[in-house]
């Protein structure tokens, strides 16, 4: 079974970039992922900023990232980047992290400006670490995320779009579609 990680950005316990990964963790699970959530506002801020690379919430943090065959990089978008949390941990692995590995990048942000940051910031930074595949990008606007709509509570295009990735990754990794695990989804959680 593949194994997927994703990586939440957010450094909000409430966010709207959380709600929305959950979301797609489930629907990735049921395509036969092993899928591993990471929210890095739980690993030691102390560690991270230190880049102790010995605290084993980051040696935890680092051996998923390693043993995932696809990674999910979500953030939402401050001034115009990614949160200072995904910096400090991207800052932890080790340079060629992501070779062999297909990777989704996900950013929401509060104005269409923020749309390139997917394509103008995260991309390369996946590129700098050795990512083999990367998928286009999925940008949401932070008021499609502020109240619930539609059926999974978001909006059809939003669905849509999660959709496409899902779909992708699953040609990607060539999942049989008759493969419908009881759960799959695991929250990795470091407590300070």
């Amino acid at each position: 079974m593949p194994h997927i990680l994703i990586l939440n950005g957010s450094p909000s316990a409430e966010s709207r970039t959380g709600r929305l990964l959950d979301h797609f963790a489930e629907q990735l699970s049921l395509d036969g992922w092993s899928v591993n959530q990471i929210a890095l506002r739980t690993l030691p801020a102390q560690a991270l900023l230190s880049a102790d690379l010995d605290a084993l919430p980051l040696v935890s943090a680092r051996l998923a990232v390693e043993a995932a065959d696809a990674i999910v990089v979500a953030t939402p978008v401050y001034k115009g980047a990614y949160t200072g949390l995904l910096k400090a941990f991207i800052d932890t692995l080790p340079h060629r992290a992501l070779v062999d590995k297909s990777v989704l990048p996900i950013a929401s942000g509060g104005t269409l400006a923020h749309y390139g940051v997917i394509d103008h910031v995260l991309k390369p930074l996946l590129a700098a670490l050795g990512a083999t595949y990367t998928l286009p990008g999925i940008f949401v606007l932070d008021s499609d995320l502020k109240t619930p709509q539609g059926v999974h509570g978001f909006n059809a295009e939003i669905v849509e779009r999660l959709e496409n990735a899902r779909l992708a990754l699953r040609r990607l990794h060539r999942l049989d579609a008759d493969a419908v695990p009881e759960t799959n989804t695991h929250l990795l959680q470091y407590e300070s």
